[in-house]
């Protein structure tokens, strides 16, 4: 897992577009709690490569199922949404971190409000919402524009 921050988007791209129809019709939201991730229709925000590993070719915008396996073994599937793709930045296939960082969490911005709990903010460690472990699969269930 790595992080990134949403509002960061400005530029003229799929990831702009995305995110101003899901705030211009109610569909953005954050996950505020003990973590500060970004959401669209209730599913969480990653970035991944265009082509995970050479096998799976992902969009801005594409519904994916994340099947998760934590460090203990227990095995999750979350339901996320294609919000960026990895460039350059992430030279492996894979992703990040020589690939093995494959999913990035997107988080609303490394600026949280006032009140929001500092030792879980997505710049300070430990603030992976999965914990660790390894992503074992990503599927396509749809997409954002279908809906």
């Amino acid at each position: 897992m790595s992080y990134m921050n949403w509002q960061q988007i400005t530029a003229v791209s799929p990831q702009l577009t995305l995110k101003n129809d899901a705030n211009a019709n109610g569909r953005y939201s954050i996950g505020i709690g003990s973590k500060y991730y970004a959401t669209i229709d209730g599913r969480m925000l990653i970035a991944t490569k265009e082509n995970i590993g050479g096998l799976l070719e992902v969009s801005v915008g594409d519904y994916v199922n994340v099947l998760f396996e934590a460090s203990d073994g227990t095995k999750s599937t979350y339901e996320c949404i294609i919000g960026d793709v990895k460039g350059a930045d992430a030279p492996n296939d894979w992703g990040h971190y020589d690939g093995k960082g494959v999913v990035e969490i997107i988080y609303h911005s490394y600026t949280p409000p006032d009140g929001y709990d500092s030792v879980n903010n997505p710049v300070s460690a430990g603030n992976n919402p999965w914990g660790k472990g390894k992503v074992l699969r990503v599927t396509i269930v749809g997409n954002y524009y279908d809906n």
